[in-house]
């Protein structure tokens, strides 16, 4: 390797005694790995995952085996919205053990990008959750790249039985909440990030965001004080008010963000946190 590209490949007998304008002298090499004969090749790509599911469907492998129809595996019981029910009894935590141990196998197995979809809740909040869940692992060591796609849509819940078209409408109203869970605040300097019309194919073309700015040394640390308890009340209490007005509330874990940066970054004129 040079300059994480490969410079040679092949046997070790056949190991040449230098490489043209890369390296003058084989024995100048600082590291040589001998893989035991594995292969080597560039990290696949899993352009179709579904990684946020419980349980599993293997005794419908067995019905279509014995020639069972999609109908008489859904009446047994089966199908899709077998799965839709599993997911959504599973806690939290437990499904997310479960998609943390799911990708690191992919990424151990040679696959370093997925597209990985939600679509196991078929509700706003699970849906949702499941955006948080994939962003949120992506960070993680060992884990493969990751290019989340909200499937709200992937198929009619239960609840919705014969009322296909009020789901359809339900899952649009859902969409740019998704946009604000699944962008990346983290990145953006001062949290500074519009997603009405942004770039890119994960982009929802109709979601923008509101911030208000504050100086981060206060000459009147008691106003500022309470500027932010207003700012903690409608967290707290404006969510149902934006819903009506048709906008989106803040995510969760972007509340938390930025009232962990006014801790932080907001001082009075001695250096001491104002809230």
């Amino acid at each position: 390797m040079q300059n994480d590209r490969i410079a040679w490949a092949g046997p070790a007998a056949q190991l040449p005694t230098s490489l043209p304008g890369i390296i003058e002298d084989i024995v100048d090499v600082d590291h040589v790995e001998n893989l035991g004969g594995a292969l080597v090749t560039p990290g696949l790509i899993d352009a179709h995952t579904h990684p946020v599911y419980a349980g599993n469907r293997w005794a419908e492998l067995s019905m279509r085996s014995g020639g069972s129809s999609k109908t008489e595996i859904i009446s047994a019981g089966g199908g899709l919205t077998s799965t839709v029910t599993v997911t959504r009894g599973t806690d939290p935590w437990t499904l997310c053990n479960q998609v943390r141990g799911r990708m690191r196998d992919w990424l151990l197995s040679g696959t370093t990008t997925i597209e990985a979809k939600s679509g196991y809740h078929l509700t706003r909040d699970g849906e949702l959750a499941d955006v948080r869940l994939l962003r949120s692992l992506e960070s993680e060591s060992g884990m493969p790249r990751v290019h989340v796609t909200f499937f709200a849509a992937h198929s009619v819940p239960p609840e919705f039985f014969g009322r296909r078209s009020d789901y359809i409408d339900a899952v649009s109203s859902w969409c740019a909440d998704a946009a604000a869970v699944g962008a990346d605040w983290k990145a953006s300097p001062g949290m500074y990030l519009i997603l009405t019309d942004a770039p890119g194919k994960d982009a929802w073309p109709i979601a923008g965001a509101t911030f208000i700015l504050m100086h981060r040394t206060q000459d009147k640390p008691e106003n500022a004080r309470e500027v932010l308890k207003f700012f903690d009340w409608a967290y707290a209490k404006g969510d149902r008010l934006a819903q009506e007005l048709d906008y989106v509330p803040m995510p969760d874990g972007v509340v938390r963000l930025i009232q962990s940066n006014w801790k932080s970054q907001l001082r009075d004129s001695t250096g001491k946190p104002v809230y």
